[in-house]
């Protein structure tokens, strides 16, 4: 019997115009370059230290150390390293990526004595191609004259925070998991599948955001969109994203995703065939997912000392992550973006839409405020006028009689939602001119009419086209309505072309109406 292939972990970074690697087991953490302490020590490169929860960490710039200016750029990031109870802080430009090799194709490098004992050779990244210089954790921290903070939690280098202690070759056996935190949920990654973990990232607001869409990040040059990982894999929100601090950036075919989390808790050994299936009713509503990790294989003082809720950790399966629709199609819209010199917000709108001559919509309240243009509208009658109501729960309400012609009246929540809306007094029905005749749509109440310049179009990701209201277009034309502070991005809805799809109906009514423009004013105060 062949011999088990022994694969070893790296993270890399690249600080300056160096391309590093370390050992998976030695990074302890990467933290945000801000704010660092001065340290009473003069030492070549000493940058300051990190606050790492009341641990003082030594920061080490290592072009500096080295006297290598060329190509060095400021630094945003520190790569944490833990080696033999003792902890440091690399700088760096940016943090690329895990990856496996196989043990043999790392080409070791020797010194004589006094030479640089930290870099020990080189390996080639398999995802991509780069060459990067190995380091040696325990050379870091035996650099002369550099200090170094004792490591709090030395536990975390034995067995990865399994429950019982785990030699090196038995850690061999397993397989590394990433440990993410999102609000109450757990998660658990293979970090073969994340290129890269980024902290506190900006996220720029997107006339796109929507569901699981949080906004647009820039990444290596290209916008990529920021995910809320908890909708993405279908879990309910509280809608306060504000703990959503790092990301996880994710390679699809079409472009990058950082799944946003809480944090990034841990590295982890441990064995998927102890890991359960997913139940067959989370499995028909959970998306990304296909197992569970039990917390009890993580230990009860692992769980308490790293405040892992729940009790298991969601699995997340790299295969549903990669053939997911809509996520495809989201980093592929934004792949194609190239970041420039300028601003973010103009670049933005260079690129999503354009000015229009100005022209005036009426708002509206269904579910959110919705726009429509105002030359669509023919007539508007109060809803507390004399309406058959039809029985039951469908889209049609009932009918009215207008100038001698019976006009259905339809629910406009129910076509955009699937389902009825409370109407009241402060309600509405919108008339439009179909080649069928007079259609009417109740809303819960207008709003406002308003001018606009700018328009945009803003997608329908995979399955969504065919969910009730978007009526299997691929995209839903919006306006930009109001000023300043007021300002916002509005779909429009074209009232005209939703009616000329809809079946008219006959039924005696009656009912007075009056010119749109002559009642909108009383309707509005009403509302307002």
């Amino acid at each position: 019997m062949n011999a088990p292939e022994e694969k070893a972990g790296y993270g890399s970074f690249l600080t300056g115009a160096l391309n590093l690697a370390l050992p998976i087991s030695a990074i302890r953490e990467v933290q945000p370059l801000r704010d660092l302490i001065t340290l009473p020590c003069k030492a070549k490169g000493l940058l300051g230290g990190l606050n790492l929860r009341g641990v003082v960490v030594p920061v080490i710039d290592l072009c500096q150390m080295l006297d290598l200016s060329v190509g060095t750029s400021a630094a945003d990031s520190i790569v944490v390293v833990a080696a033999h109870g003792q902890l440091i802080g690399l700088s760096a430009n940016r943090v690329n990526e895990l990856f496996y090799v196989h043990i043999t194709e790392i080409n070791p490098i020797h010194f004589e004595s006094g030479g640089a004992h930290f870099f020990t050779g080189s390996v080639t990244c398999p995802n991509s191609g780069i060459l990067l210089n190995v380091l040696e954790p325990q050379g870091l921290m035996s650099l002369p004259g550099l200090p170094s903070a004792k490591d709090p939690e030395p536990q975390r280098l034995q067995g990865l925070g399994a429950a019982h202690s785990l030699n090196a070759s038995q850690t061999l056996q397993g397989q590394s998991y990433m440990l993410l935190q999102s609000g109450q949920i757990s998660y658990a990654i293979n970090p073969t599948q994340v290129e890269s973990t980024l902290a506190n990232p900006e996220i720029t607001s997107s006339s796109l955001c929507a569901g699981h869409f949080m906004g647009e990040l820039q990444y290596r040059g290209q916008f990529i969109p920021a995910v809320n990982l908890n909708l993405a894999c279908g879990f309910r929100s509280d809608g306060d994203t504000r703990s959503l601090r790092e990301a996880c950036v994710v390679r699809l075919k079409e472009g990058a995703v950082a799944f946003m989390v809480d944090r990034v808790v841990d590295m982890v050994n441990l064995d998927p065939a102890n890991f359960a299936p997913l139940s067959k009713d989370n499995s028909a509503v959970l998306a990304l997912v296909d197992q569970v990790l039990p917390n009890s294989l993580l230990g009860d003082a692992y769980v308490k000392k790293h405040h892992c809720t729940g009790v298991t950790h969601f699995v997340l399966n790299g295969q549903l992550i990669q053939s997911n629709t809509a996520l495809n199609e989201l980093a592929s819209l934004l792949a194609k973006r190239k970041v420039d010199n300028q601003s973010h917000s103009d670049h933005l709108s260079k690129s999503r839409g354009e000015y229009v001559q100005e022209s005036r919509f009426l708002t509206f309240w269904v579910q959110d405020e919705l726009a429509t243009p105002i030359e669509s509208i023919l007539k508007v009658i109060p809803y507390n006028t004399a309406l058959d109501i039809l029985p039951g729960e469908g889209v049609l309400l009932g009918y009215v009689y207008d100038q001698g012609e019976n006009m259905p009246v339809y629910s406009l929540s129910h076509l955009l939602t699937g389902r009825r809306q409370a109407l009241g007094s402060h309600s509405s029905i919108l008339i439009v001119q179909c080649q069928q005749g007079k259609v009417g749509f109740a809303v819960r109440a207008l709003k406002t009419i308003e001018s606009a310049r700018w328009k945009n179009s803003i997608p329908v990701l995979g399955a969504k086209r065919s969910e009730p209201g978007n009526f299997g277009q691929t995209s839903h034309p919006h306006v930009e309505i109001g000023t300043r502070e007021d300002k916002r991005m509005l779909r429009v809805l074209d009232l005209h072309a939703i009616g000329v799809g809809l079946p008219g109906r006959q039924a005696p009514a009656a009912s007075a109406s009056l010119d749109v423009l002559d009642l909108l004013p009383e309707l509005l105060d009403q509302h307002l």
